[in-house]
C-alpha cells in the first residue's frame, strides 16, 4: 500500500496542469478493460508506454528553439526540473532531446531534424517529433495519461499520430505453440477479432478489433484496434510480448 501511495505522489507530482492535481483514473469502459486483462499475464516483467510521433507542420525550428519548445512541453505535462536537455549532432542530423528517469517512470522527448541536399548548395530540411512516457509500475494508469498529453500535443506545432504499448517480458524463447495460446486467451478475454496475422519462427503479428476501444485505423479497408507482436531478443534470452493500440509505432 506504501509503494502504490509513493508512485501515486509521483504521478501526481509529474502530471499536474495549472495548479490542478489530476485525478487518476481509467474508464473501464475503454482502453482500462484491455489494460486490466493484459495486467493479469503471468510474466517475468511488465510496463506499459504512451508513444508519439509527429512532423512540423510550421517554419523551421533552430536548435535553440527546439530546446525550448521541448521544455514547454515539458511544462504543460508537469516536467519542471530534474530533466536533462541532451543535443546530438552526426552529419546532416541533429537530435535534441529531454529525458526523466526513475525507478517508476521515464519520459523522452526528442525533435530530430534531418537535412538533405536535393541538389548542389540547395539543403531540404526535415523536422520530426518523438514521445515515450514509460510506467513501469500500475500500468493502467498510462491510459488517463493518454489524454492529458494528446491536448499538449495539439497545441504543438507538430501533426502527431499517438498509440498506447503493452509490454510483457518472459526469460527464454517461446514456442509457437506458446505463443499461440497466449495471444488466443488475450484476444478472447477482450472479445477481439483477428482482421490479419503472420505467425512463423520468424515473425509473430496479429491485427485484431475489439469493441472495447474506441479508436481505429482503417487498413485495408478493415477497422483495426489492436496490434500483438512477439519478439525474441537472442542476445538476453528474452521474449516480449507486445500489445499496441492502435498498431506499433516504432520498430521491435
Amino acid at each position: 500500500m506504501k509503494r502504490k501511495r509513493a508512485f501515486m505522489l509521483f504521478v501526481i507530482l509529474l502530471w499536474t496542469f495549472a495548479g490542478v492535481t489530476l485525478i487518476v483514473h481509467f474508464n473501464k469502459e475503454d482502453e482500462g478493460a484491455v489494460v486490466e486483462v493484459f495486467g493479469r499475464i503471468d510474466c517475468d516483467r511488465i510496463q506499459s508506454c504512451f508513444s508519439a510521433q509527429g512532423t512540423l507542420q510550421y517554419d523551421y525550428l533552430t536548435g535553440n528553439e527546439q530546446v525550448s519548445l521541448l521544455e514547454e512541453m515539458a511544462k504543460q505535462i508537469g516536467i519542471t526540473k530534474n530533466y536533462e536537455i541532451i543535443t546530438e549532432n552526426e552529419d546532416n542530423n541533429r537530435i535534441v532531446k529531454l529525458e526523466k528517469q526513475s525507478d517508476s517512470a521515464s519520459v523522452d522527448m526528442k525533435i530530430i531534424t534531418y537535412e538533405v541536399e536535393v541538389e548542389d548548395n540547395v539543403v531540404q530540411t526535415r523536422q520530426y517529433f518523438s514521445m515515450d512516457l514509460y510506467l513501469y509500475e500500475y500500468i493502467e494508469e498510462i491510459v488517463v495519461l493518454k489524454q492529458e498529453i494528446e491536448k499538449v500535443l495539439k497545441k504543438s506545432p507538430f501533426e502527431c499520430n499517438v498509440g498506447l504499448e503493452f509490454e510483457a517480458r518472459f526469460n527464454g524463447d517461446l514456442s509457437l505453440k506458446e505463443k499461440n495460446k497466449l495471444s488466443k486467451w488475450y484476444l478472447d478475454e477482450i472479445d477481439a477479432k483477428i482482421i490479419s496475422d503472420e505467425k512463423n519462427s520468424e515473425i509473430y503479428t496479429i491485427y485484431a478489433y475489439t469493441d472495447y476501444i474506441r479508436d481505429y485505423e482503417i487498413v485495408n479497408n478493415n477497422a483495426v484496434n489492436v496490434n500483438i507482436v512477439f519478439n525474441y531478443d537472442e542476445e538476453n534470452n528474452i521474449t516480449w510480448f507486445h500489445m499496441a493500440t492502435p498498431y506499433l509505432l516504432g520498430e521491435y
